[in-house]
């Protein structure tokens, strides 16, 4: 669990520097569940294809990331420290077969169990869970339905009298 703590302050410390390499990136997260660097979530102001995976490669060569398993890399409105979020947008645009990338044969965090026997050399994980440009699916992207603020206002006011 210390190791999540130190890596909560070494994420917000590294961020000018992630984002002096990486213009695109707005914010990461190393999520507690993900045991320190078991897991990234990243996300980045999209504006070419192919731009989710050149940043997740480039992460995987700095510090900390360099011993990460998973990247996922969403959009700039996805908060990467909010799981709901993140669960939303993998299940709302990922492709398996696209958006889903092993890199074999990568440095590997040695306290790693599934990385057992071999530790220090493993796979890493990207998931690209952005939205998908023309380019990247022959197809324009949906348009991004929302509820205006009145309405959430509204809703979030009568909630008890719904009964649900």
């Amino acid at each position: 669990m210390e190791d999540s703590i130190i890596a909560k302050v070494a994420e917000r410390a590294f961020l000018p520097l992630v984002r002096s390499l990486y213009p695109e990136v707005v914010d990461y997260s190393f999520p507690p569940s993900g045991w320190a660097q078991g897991l990234a979530v990243v996300s980045i102001r999209k504006t070419m294809p192919g731009q989710a995976v050149r940043v997740a490669m480039g992460l995987l060569g700095l510090g900390q990331f360099s011993l990460t398993k998973v990247i996922i890399v969403v959009d700039a409105d996805i908060d990467p420290h909010d799981m709901e979020q993140v669960t939303w947008a993998f299940s709302t645009f990922v492709d398996p077969s696209r958006d889903i990338i092993v890199v074999p044969q990568a440095p590997a965090d040695e306290l790693d169990v599934a990385y057992l026997p071999r530790r220090r050399v493993g796979s890493k994980l990207i998931v690209d869970a952005t939205r998908k440009l023309r380019d990247e699916s022959g197809a324009e992207p949906p348009e991004e339905l929302r509820p205006d603020e009145e309405t959430v206002r509204l809703v979030d006011r009568r909630w008890a009298e719904y009964g649900l």
